[in-house]
């Protein structure tokens, strides 16, 4: 494994040579997301613990099609066996992504878009929470593909489905050195509901699946969400996540609200 400066300057050289079709949005346009997290045990334990996280992020446009990231779970409550809790500080993340091909805007190519996502996780989690506090790293490499009656929306083809598969790896920091190398993949959907000049409701699924390593079982959950725009370029977001797997929680119900701007 590189080390972190080694990995994010051969990434930070892949985002600045990208070229693709569709731009989303401008040098400094941002999100800003706040939200809440509740997850249940996991389903192989009958009396284990919950733990509830309140998390924001801020993502910011470098260009076009390149983004930067970063997040943090402000809060983290988790429950100890003997029914306390304990409170802290989670990990905080910088992503850096970038669209390599886009979807062809004209309706006319038909090629399915490309992207690159990599994130670091920094050791910023309290002690409490976790004794030992590694430097994580993943990277995702995204192909998205539209399909389904089309409008016209702002001179582009927007259509009414939209497909999405994940596939990258997640190399988590033992304490005993090197890194835990696990697999994952992501299956998404997504469809407006109404309008598609509108889009006020978005209905969103996925299906993750990370493969089992010497280190680690496998995990696998399905995830329903729908968002919903307010005013002010402003959306909020509810949902659930199942797992299916016995190491996952077995429920989880989460909440965000989104704002978008500019610093231009």
């Amino acid at each position: 494994m590189k080390t972190l400066a080694q990995m994010t300057m051969i990434v930070l050289m892949i985002f600045l040579s990208v070229s693709t079709g569709r731009s989303q949005g401008q040098l400094g346009d941002f999100t800003f997301s706040y939200g809440f997290e509740s997850n249940l045990r996991p389903r192989h334990e009958e009396e284990g613990p919950n733990n509830q996280k309140v998390k924001a992020s801020l993502k910011i446009k470098l260009g076009p099609n390149v983004y930067f990231r970063v997040a943090n779970t402000n809060l983290v409550s988790k429950q100890r066996d003997d029914g306390t809790r304990v409170n802290g500080i989670g990990a905080t993340s910088l992503t850096f992504g970038a669209d390599l091909v886009g979807e062809d805007a004209t309706g006319i190519k038909r090629h399915p878009g490309v992207s690159v996502e990599y994130f670091v996780v920094l050791p910023t989690a309290s002690k409490a929470l976790n004794n030992f506090r590694g430097t994580d790293h993943s990277v995702t490499v995204a192909i998205t593909k539209s399909a389904g009656p089309s409008q016209i929306v702002n001179g582009s083809v927007e259509r009414r489905n939209h497909f999405e598969i994940d596939l990258g790896g997640y190399f988590a920091q033992k304490q005993a050195g090197g890194y835990a190398k696990t697999p994952e993949m992501t299956l998404a959907y997504e469809r407006p509901l109404d309008d598609l000049a509108i889009q006020k409701y978005v209905y969103h699924a996925e299906l993750y699946m990370s493969a089992p390593t010497k280190d680690s079982l496998s995990e696998i959950f399905i995830l329903n969400q729908l968002a919903i725009a307010l005013k002010s370029a402003s959306t909020f977001t509810a949902g659930f996540r199942t797992g299916l797997t016995p190491n996952s929680p077995k429920l989880a119900f989460f909440g965000s609200i989104r704002f978008k701007g500019s610093f231009r």
